[in-house]
């Protein structure tokens, strides 16, 4: 098992559930794996408690699963697994889109959309990928939260870290990532005008283009 970094403060269930996920989905941990509470305790230098919580959140996600008596084994994400994160993301980001646009609120709403597409230009021109990933995040997270619906938040907050470890090993062109931030743009300026279904569609394209990019960086190749 690679060696990790030693993590000593901070919300080590987290921290570690972050390290451990990046590892899962870029492949350093293959599928079939099996982590064991105490060796991980041992290579993160913490006591067995923060590792649990980190491997029950990334049960949670589905990139390990509970192998008795061998410990926890890694699942990893396939094609399939993608394909289906982005197909419930889309259904659910659909919804949050058009509440976003139909609740009643003031138009400082859209602000904190507004501050990330700004970030993504920065980091597009800065050619910094982590931090395009997750000003894009941050962006997409602004309909989730004005869109006042309990469970949609929930479903976001359980898989946003998902996206994250996603975008952190996709190697994008600067390219790709002026073109990513048109979409954003043109995403904001449709809700804006109340343009639902001409919002949503561009959402559909969007994240489907957003797929591809994903399915590349872990299985290259791979646009089944």
């Amino acid at each position: 098992m690679t060696a990790a970094t030693p993590i000593r403060q901070g919300s080590l269930g987290d921290r570690i559930a972050d390290d451990l996920r990046v590892r899962i989905i870029s492949g350093t941990l293959r599928p079939g794996t099996h982590l064991v509470e105490g060796v991980l305790a041992d290579e993160y230098d913490v006591s067995r408690a923060p590792v649990r919580e980190a491997l029950q959140r990334l049960a949670g996600e589905r990139l390990v699963r509970d192998g008795r008596r061998r410990g926890v084994l890694v699942v990893g994400l396939t094609a399939a697994d993608i394909d289906e994160l982005y197909s419930l993301r889309l259904a659910l980001e659909q919804l949050a889109y058009e509440r976003a646009i139909t609740c009643d609120g003031p138009e400082t709403r859209w602000d904190a959309a507004r501050a990330a597409i700004e970030e993504m230009r920065a980091a597009a021109t800065s050619q910094d990928g982590a931090r395009f990933g997750e000003a894009d995040l941050a962006f997409h997270q602004n309909f989730y939260r004005i869109a006042d619906h309990g469970r949609l938040e929930a479903f976001w907050d359980q898989y946003r870290p998902t996206f994250s470890a996603l975008f952190g090993i996709s190697i994008r062109p600067v390219a790709d990532l002026q073109r990513s931030v048109d979409e954003h743009v043109t995403l904001l300026a449709l809700a804006l005008e109340g343009e639902i279904e001409g919002g949503k569609r561009e959402l559909r394209l969007h994240l489907a283009r957003a797929r591809e990019v994903m399915i590349q960086a872990v299985l290259p190749g791979d646009l089944s």
